[in-house]
């Protein structure tokens, strides 16, 4: 997983494309994942996209984009965080 990780962040604009599927599938997960699944995704998002959100804020065209991910995605892992 940490090169895989590694070789998006290497990339921004598929950095981006990475937090944006994350942000979706965060909203999404609780439609049909098992509480395990869940708690999986929420470790490996708090372990990889900092990274990503990081690499996406560095460029002036999508910094602002990367601020609203940072939120939808800190937003929806408090929520789960909680109801877990």
């Amino acid at each position: 997983m940490n090169a895989y990780f590694e070789a998006i962040g290497n990339n921004t604009k598929a950095a981006l494309v990475k937090c944006i599927d994350r942000c979706n599938n965060l909203t999404t997960m609780s439609w049909g994942l098992s509480r395990d699944r869940i708690y999986r995704m929420i470790k490996e998002t708090e372990a990889y996209f900092p990274k990503l959100l990081k690499v996406v804020k560095a460029d002036p065209e999508y910094s602002n984009a990367a601020w609203l991910l940072q939120y939808q995605i800190e937003s929806m892992l408090d929520i789960y965080k909680r109801l877990m």
